[in-house]
C-alpha cells in the first residue's frame, strides 16, 4: 500500500447508474455521466441535468473518501428528478478488464486512450471526466469502460477521484477558523477622506521668492522716480482747463 496521503492519490470507484424514463416509467441504464441517452425501450430521450448529476458525484467522492482499498460494500445514493429519480449503486475497486476481470493500471489524468489489459491484451477505453463535471467537482478525473455515445447502456462503469473533496475540504476550513478564532477586536483606525496637502516643487518656491522680489524692485523705482520730478514738470504735465 502506498504512503502517499489519501488526497494524492487517485481513488476509483466502480458504478451503476439508472433513471426513470418519463415516457415508459422503466429504468433507462447509464454508462457514464451523460446528459441525455436514448431509452432502449421505448426509443424516447431521457436527460439528466448538471444540477442532477453533481450531488451524486460530490457525494460518492466524499464518502468513498474514508474507504479503504479493501471495501467490498455496494452503496447507493438516489437523487430525485422531474421523472423519478437518478441512483447509483457504488463500491471502491480499480477498473477491470471486461474479458479476464484482471485488475487494470491507472492511467494519468487526462489521458484518452485504449489501454490493453497486461494479461489478455483487450482494450479498455479510458477518457477524462467531462468537463461540466470537473467545474462542478474538480476531484472528478479519469472515466473507465465508459460509454462516449448517447444510447442507453446498462452495467459499470469507473469514476477515479483525486484530491480532497470539496465539502470535506470545506469543513476543515471551518474547524480550522473555529479553533483559531477571530482574534481580538479592534476598533477601526479612521480614515480621511481629505487629500493630502500638496506639497510645492522647489522650482515653485524661487519662482514665487523672483517675483516677491521684482514687485519690491518695482514698487521702489516708481517710489523714487516720483520722488526726482520738480514740482514745475508736474504742473506741466497737466494741461490746465480753459
Amino acid at each position: 500500500m502506498s504512503s502517499a496521503p489519501r488526497a494524492a492519490l487517485q481513488r476509483p470507484v466502480r458504478l451503476e447508474i439508472e433513471a426513470t424514463c418519463a415516457a415508459c416509467r422503466r429504468p433507462v441504464g447509464f454508462g457514464a455521466p451523460l446528459l441525455r441517452v436514448t431509452c432502449s425501450a421505448c426509443g424516447e430521450p431521457v436527460e439528466v441535468a448538471t444540477t442532477t448529476w453533481a450531488p451524486i458525484f460530490a457525494e460518492i467522492d466524499e464518502k468513498s473518501f474514508d474507504l479503504p482499498d479493501t471495501d467490498g460494500d455496494t452503496r447507493v445514493v438516489e437523487q430525485a428528478t422531474p421523472e423519478g429519480k437518478l441512483s447509483a449503486r457504488y463500491r471502491v475497486g480499480a477498473p477491470r478488464c471486461a474479458k479476464c476481470q484482471c485488475e487494470l493500471s491507472l492511467v494519468e489524468p487526462g489521458t484518452d486512450d485504449d489501454p490493453e489489459c497486461a494479461k489478455c491484451a483487450t482494450k479498455t477505453t479510458t477518457f477524462p471526466a467531462p468537463g461540466w463535471l470537473r467545474t462542478d467537482l474538480p476531484t472528478a478525473m479519469q472515466l473507465y469502460a465508459a460509454s462516449r455515445d448517447s444510447e442507453a447502456r446498462g452495467g459499470w462503469f469507473w469514476i477515479t477521484f483525486q484530491g480532497t473533496p470539496p465539502a470535506r475540504r470545506e469543513h476543515h476550513q471551518i474547524a480550522i477558523q473555529a479553533a483559531i478564532g477571530g482574534g481580538p477586536d479592534r476598533s477601526p483606525v479612521p480614515v480621511s477622506t481629505r487629500a493630502p496637502p500638496r506639497s510645492r516643487h522647489r522650482w515653485e518656491w524661487y519662482a514665487v521668492i523672483a517675483i516677491v522680489a521684482l514687485i519690491v524692485v518695482a514698487v521702489r523705482q516708481c517710489g523714487r522716480r516720483a520722488a526726482g520730478t520738480p514740482e514745475s514738470e508736474r504742473d506741466n504735465a497737466v494741461e490746465p482747463a480753459k
